[in-house]
Parts: C-alpha cells; structure tokens; sequence
C-alpha cells in the first residue's frame, strides 16, 4: 500500500492544480503509511533490542555454580516480532523504507 501511495503521491503532485483532492488524498495516505510503518518496525526492533540485552544481563549475573540456570539461560532466544515470512531485527525499519523508495523508483521509470 505504501509503495502505491508514494507512487500516486510522485505522479499526482505535478497535477496538484488540476485535481487537488486526489493529490491531497495520495499525500495524506502515503503520510499516515509512512508514519504507521516505521514507529511499528521501530516499535518492534526495540522489542528484540531490549530483550537481547536483558537476557545478556542475565547471564552475566548468573553465578558459575548454578549450571542449571546457565544452561537455561543458554536456551533463551531474543523477542522477534514476526510480519509475514520475516522477522523484525534492528535493521528492519530502514530497510523497509528503502525497499518503498526503490520499488517506488522502478515502478515510476517504467
């Protein structure tokens, strides 16, 4: 949605004086996607972010003699979001948006 959006938005704002609530609606939409896209994909890179670093913590602070708890803490993976097939990581929102723009890129060339 959000490449078709952009892709509306570049092609319309040329037009703008000719039909300005189609314009204004392609500007608004790929606006609230923009925004609604990158805080979700930050939210969720905080999400494994923060939990990668606390299960770090915890295993620092587990003493040697306790192996059961090492090895439990071993076990532990980080909190992923998944979307789809992928999961979010800390890359994740600025490798989004390139995908938009150059998606967006190739669909105005053609």
């Amino acid at each position: 949605m959000e490449i078709f959006a952009f892709y509306g938005t570049v092609k319309s704002v040329p037009k703008i004086s000719s039909n300005v609530s189609l314009s204004v609606l392609f500007v608004v939409t790929f606006f609230n996607l923009f925004f609604a896209i990158v805080w979700g994909n930050t939210v969720a890179s905080k999400v494994f972010t923060e939990s990668s670093g606390m299960i770090c913590e915890w295993k620092q602070k587990t003493p040697v003699w306790s192996r059961f708890r090492l090895k439990q803490l071993k076990a532990l993976y980080p909190a992923r979001v998944r979307i789809g097939d992928n999961f979010i990581d800390r890359s994740t929102p600025v490798v989004a948006q390139d995908f938009v723009a150059s998606q967006t890129a190739t669909l105005i060339l053609l």
